[in-house]
């Protein structure tokens, strides 16, 4: 064997030996990738699975309000058969449902409150200031100036009701 050949045998053995370590090395770095690509994958999984609660919760939790049915996220099937962030998602979901209903709700019914409180109010009004001759005028009072917008729209209204209803008797 003369010295090249032995040269080129050593030099591709060293070839292969760094191959094969530089192989070993990425595989190990391939295989912590994987995992760590994995569990990435799951997280996202299962943030999908409470979002998909999350949504099918408000929209049961606002089908609940409007019906006026009780709170009871219970009741259903996709609550109570789902997986724990799919059943985490759908009860926060559910809650803000449930509660943004009952909250518009509620409020709308303080507006027709109001609203009703000033027709009943302008109503009066309207009558006695057509029952003492005196001239057509809503803005007249204290009350309907002071009053907010619910309020003062139906103080419009009650008033020229009460206002015609007295004018239109008195003629007969």
């Amino acid at each position: 064997m003369n010295f090249n050949t032995l040269k080129k045998t050593a030099g591709s053995m060293a070839m292969a030996g760094a191959f094969l370590i530089t192989a070993g090395i990425g595989s190990i770095t391939f295989a912590q990738d994987f995992r760590w690509r994995d569990h990435r994958e799951d997280s996202r999984f299962e943030q999908r699975q409470e979002n998909d609660g999350y949504y099918d919760g408000l929209n049961k939790g606002r089908e609940d309000a409007r019906a006026d049915r009780r709170f009871d996220p219970n009741c259903y099937k996709y609550f109570r058969d789902g997986a724990g962030e799919y059943r985490e998602g759908f009860l926060r979901g559910y809650k803000e449902g449930y509660r943004q209903v009952r909250d518009r709700f509620d409020d709308n019914c303080v507006e027709r409150r109001q609203e009703r409180d000033g027709y009943n109010d302008g109503f009066k009004r309207g009558r006695a200031d057509a029952r003492n001759h005196l001239r057509f005028d809503p803005n007249c009072t204290e009350r309907f100036r002071d009053g907010n917008g619910e309020y003062r729209e139906g103080f419009r209204q009650g008033y020229s009701e009460g206002f015609r209803e007295y004018t239109a008797a008195r003629r007969w």
